[in-house]
């Protein structure tokens, strides 16, 4: 899951089309698995509309024209959505929007001449050759650098060390075990963790089966809408669910492990 992350975050910060939808595919069965139902719903609706893209639109995503970039600087592209959030923090700076949205005549002032404002910092930044965005200028980003690297080389091989040196991986059995708090997971819980991206797999098989590819009229087809079954999938957390018994129905409640604490700090 780890690289499924660090993939596709590469492939926003590169430009990577392929690199996007192979990354996004690769997340859909743990979407499923999890129940992150509107994830997983309009995930596979996402994926087969982008495989039908008009061929001029494709071209454009696949020149890397599908996230936003404001510089030659490498590694630093985002997607259109968290691009908003330069121009909120833009708004937050001095002589930005702060006190000023109760008042409407200041607000529309403000927000009227934006655009002006902006052309004309930016005009006189590059008059003082203040900027480092010219064509022929490209920068590298802090995190490719020979001494950041080292320097992530070596903190990694610190933890390895450490956890070597606590027998994390080292205790002759097949156990499943917490790195944090070494909780051992039984054989459902291991079993439910390892297996998820399989069983995500075949779910997520099942869904655009039966809501996509079925025709409309035959008696496998499902609304796209219906409701998707919860798997309640076991994890780590599973080891502290108890459950109260009870003739009507049964809750889980969930153990507080810090009641010790809080017992001796009230008294």
């Amino acid at each position: 899951m780890v690289n499924i992350l660090l993939c596709f975050t590469r492939a926003q910060r590169d430009g990577s089309w392929n690199l996007h939808l192979y990354a996004f595919q690769r997340m859909l069965p743990f979407l499923f698995r999890y129940d992150h139902v509107n994830n997983g719903r309009w995930g596979t609706v996402y994926l087969a509309e982008m495989s039908v893209l008009p061929p001029e639109v494709l071209r454009e995503f696949q020149e890397g024209n599908f996230v936003v970039k404001r510089s030659n600087r490498t590694f630093s592209q985002v997607s259109a959505d968290q691009s908003t959030e330069w121009l909120n923090a833009t708004g937050k700076k001095c002589g930005g929007l702060v006190g000023i949205t109760r008042v409407a005549t200041t607000l529309s002032r403000w927000t009227l001449s934006y655009n002006l404002r902006t052309v004309i910092a930016s005009q006189t930044t590059a008059m003082m050759s203040l900027t480092t965005d010219d064509e022929d200028d490209e920068y590298t980003h802090n995190e490719c650098t020979k001494s950041r690297m080292e320097k992530d080389d070596n903190d990694e091989g610190k933890i390895a060390e450490s956890l070597k040196q606590h027998g994390v991986f080292q205790d002759g059995t097949d156990t499943l075990r917490n790195v944090i708090n070494s909780d051992i997971a039984t054989p459902e819980i291991k079993e439910s963790l390892l297996g998820a991206e399989h069983h995500g797999q075949v779910q997520m098989e099942a869904f655009v089966h039966q809501r996509l590819d079925a025709p409309p009229n035959s008696e496998q087809h499902l609304s796209l809408k219906a409701p998707i079954r919860k798997n309640d999938a076991k994890t780590f957390a599973t080891l502290y669910d108890v459950v109260q018994p009870s003739k009507a129905r049964q809750d889980p409640v969930e153990v507080d492990r810090n009641i010790l604490q809080r017992l001796i700090t009230a008294n």
